[in-house]
């Protein structure tokens, strides 16, 4: 195990997504912030399988195939 963060790992919980994508007012800025720097950093970034699924739960739910 290294401590280099050039090769920092990250799980993002499927929260990080829902209040990104709904742009939620509170925690967008930071989660956008958090993602560039991310990006800018080309850090590994890992979520779960069931992210997916629990992102689209409302949608469905909703009958919203958008």
């Amino acid at each position: 195990m290294t401590n280099d963060s050039s090769s920092l790992n990250i799980f993002l919980d499927t929260s990080i997504f829902i209040y990104y994508l709904e742009m939620h007012p509170i925690f967008f800025t930071d989660i956008e912030i958090a993602l560039v720097t991310v990006i800018e950093k080309n850090w590994n970034v890992f979520t779960s399988v069931v992210t997916l699924s629990e992102y689209l739960v409302l949608p469905y739910r909703q009958s919203n195939q958008d």
